[in-house]
């Protein structure tokens, strides 16, 4: 009988390499520049809280590529911007760039962005 599998550490019944780390490995990075995009963004918005700014300076957008279409985004988003057909959507109206999504994404396909001038403004003459 051939090898043990060990599936989760990327080897296969017969002893070969499967791609499964190195999976993992871009998995995690891609987490990781979320993470660090998330902590910019709550280090922004603490500055523009304790400065008396409201309006949202950055938005959820969505890598196609990565999405698997799981929905934990829009299960998770507390405004309800994100909409999951086969791949997440983001509502720019309604996305208030808190990240929990981002925070959620199992696929890292999520990353906040900083919000288009004219959006800025609009929302910003709205308040």
């Amino acid at each position: 009988m051939g090898s043990p599998s060990f599936g989760s550490r990327g080897i296969s019944q017969h002893g070969r390499h499967q791609a499964g780390p190195e999976n993992e490995s871009e998995a995690l990075k891609r987490k990781a520049r979320a993470i660090e995009a998330r902590l910019r963004y709550l280090s922004v918005r603490i500055g523009e809280i304790e400065q008396g700014y409201s309006a949202p300076r950055f938005i959820a957008i969505v890598d196609a590529e990565n999405c698997a279409g799981c929905g934990i985004c829009q299960d998770t988003c507390p405004t309800g911007a994100v909409l999951v057909k086969e791949v997440a959507r983001i509502d720019p109206e309604r996305c208030i760039g808190c990240g929990c999504c981002i925070e959620r994404c199992p696929q890292g396909a999520l990353s906040l962005h900083p919000v288009a001038p004219h959006f800025q403004q609009q929302t910003e003459s709205a308040l």
